[in-house]
């Protein structure tokens, strides 16, 4: 007889990876279309629970969200997959969508105006028409002066390990690979590469919360490895910008202070 058992909801998945940060997530097909943000598969912003809040129901107040494209993923699993049931295949890409914005949110601490419950109207109007304008045109990664602004080594480390967690969480077979692609951010070595310099660090640290990662040195391999990139990627740029040339900067002092007995 099969399982009757339900699956973890995406809201229980995020709270269990992700337990010091309350989170709203939010499917695009459940608001306006010019809330949706085009070719993007999801977002996690600022204060977009108070743009989008006559749509988050029941409401619980201030809380982070996460904005997921339904409608776009749902488009990229019928173009990818040709064989098996389609909609394991977008559950599956939606955790790892949706794992990918949590470490957004992880990496961002939280702003004395993200807890107000109401806030300036200028400045409210001013966060929506920001979010309308992603929305109406969201631009790869790659065409951005650095490619991998906020998507640099501290990130790459802390997906994986949010990725080995999730995998503990989910009550379903999700791949150990595939959840980031170096490349899309004109950084030149293998995901693979990433995972294995890294080693057995998502699971030696699985007790510690994302948000507080960042305060322990990783491997000194995994710092190799992405200082490595960051001087490739600046040295294919012929003519750097300045903004480029303080981004090569910050990348390559990134994993460079810790306190000490790291």
């Amino acid at each position: 007889m099969a399982s009757t058992k339900s699956k973890p909801t995406l809201e229980k998945i995020a709270k269990a990876i992700l337990p010091e940060r309350a989170l709203y997530i939010l499917r695009a097909s459940k608001i306006p279309e010019e809330f949706r943000p085009v070719g993007a598969l999801a977002l996690a912003g600022r204060h977009l629970d108070m743009t989008l809040r006559d749509y988050i129901k029941p409401w619980r107040g201030r809380r982070s969200l996460v904005l997921i494209n339904d409608l776009v993923i749902g488009d990229y699993i019928k173009a990818a997959y040709r064989a098996g049931p389609k909609r394991i295949y977008k559950r599956r890409e939606t955790m790892m969508v949706l794992v990918h914005e949590i470490v957004h949110v992880a990496a961002r601490p939280v702003l004395t105006s993200e807890k107000d419950e109401k806030l300036n109207p200028v400045f409210e109007k001013a966060v929506t028409e920001s979010l309308t304008e992603f929305c109406a045109d969201a631009q790869p990664a790659a065409s951005a002066p650095c490619s991998w602004a906020g998507h640099g080594g501290d990130f790459i480390r802390t997906l994986f390990h949010a990725a080995y967690r999730v995998r503990q969480v989910a009550d379903e077979w999700l791949p150990r690979t595939g959840w980031f692609d170096p490349k899309q951010y004109s950084l030149p070595s293998r995901e693979d590469e990433y995972r294995a310099a890294l080693g057995d660090e998502p699971e030696r640290l699985a007790d510690v919360p994302l948000t507080e990662l960042s305060s322990i040195e990783p491997p000194a391999s995994f710092a190799k490895l992405w200082r490595d990139d960051v001087q490739a990627w600046f040295n294919a740029i012929k003519n750097p910008s300045d903004l480029q040339a303080s981004a090569w900067a910050r990348g390559l002092t990134l994993f460079s202070v810790f306190p000490k007995g790291n």
